[in-house]
């Protein structure tokens, strides 16, 4: 008895042909866009931070002095340190497209890049992570 037949991995193929060519278009259509992080604090947004390029530097929360942020100069922001004793956020990496997210949950911390400016009419009202 086979464990697949042709037809079922021509369509493992197929999904994952399609699946890979929307997440390139996807990233095409967003890495030109201006993008800001929101920095999130047990849900209350406490700073905004614009993504330029060529611009580094250290941000710090004061509401957790223990977590640190590192705004890159090719536009993407990383968990830099953290106290917390997993440091899963610290091994997420750099974030710069629309859409990611990284989060510390021990520290309540939560960093979302989002679209700077005003939103289209053609936009998505709601993104649920």
């Amino acid at each position: 008895m086979k464990f697949f037949k042709k037809t079922d991995v021509f369509v493992i193929v197929v999904l994952v042909v399609l699946s890979l060519t929307f997440m390139l278009i996807y990233r095409s259509v967003m890495s030109d866009r201006p993008a800001v992080a929101h920095i999130y604090y047990f849900g209350n947004l406490v700073q905004v931070v614009d993504l330029k390029q060529g611009v580094e530097k250290t941000i710090e929360i004061t509401e957790v002095p223990g977590v640190i942020l590192q705004q890159d100069s090719d536009g993407s922001i990383r968990f830099e340190s953290s106290d917390c004793p997993d440091k899963v956020c610290v091994n997420t990496g750099s974030l710069s497209l629309i859409g990611e997210s990284a989060a510390c949950l021990p520290n309540g911390v939560l960093v979302k890049i989002m679209p700077s400016g005003e939103r289209s009419s053609d936009e998505v009202d709601i993104i649920i992570e």
